[in-house]
């Protein structure tokens, strides 16, 4: 189960915020899996789209916090972020052409983890 904890609280209030965000997609996309649902795929799809989008924007806000306070890792960490994204649409490429709820969960626990390792 996909559950945001206390320990992965960095000390900004909108970090932190955005992070929780984060976690809360992931849950509502790991709730529709298990949901008796017969067509899941577009409500899926859609949520695997909004943990994107806002991945990104969280990335966008993350990164200025980082340049004002002459982040010294900058680079590697903007690399990461790039990193990321592109493993999402990887996955989002491969879930157009087949739904499958392996790949989805495999998703979900790619994300999660990044997002505690990264944090």
């Amino acid at each position: 189960m996909i559950k945001w904890l206390d320990k992965y609280e960095v000390g900004n209030e909108t970090i932190d915020a955005q992070h929780k965000v984060l976690f809360d997609i992931a849950q509502e996309t790991e709730e529709l899996l298990t949901a008796y649902e017969v067509d899941k795929y577009d409500s899926i799809m859609n949520l695997i789209q909004r943990l994107k989008d806002y991945t990104m924007f969280h990335f966008e806000q993350e990164e200025e916090i980082m340049l004002k306070a002459k982040y010294s890792k900058f680079f590697s960490h903007l690399a990461l972020h790039e990193e990321f994204i592109d493993q999402l649409d990887k996955i989002i490429l491969k879930l157009d052409t087949e739904m499958d709820e392996k790949v989805i969960r495999d998703m979900l626990v790619f994300s999660i983890n990044w997002i505690t390792d990264h944090i």
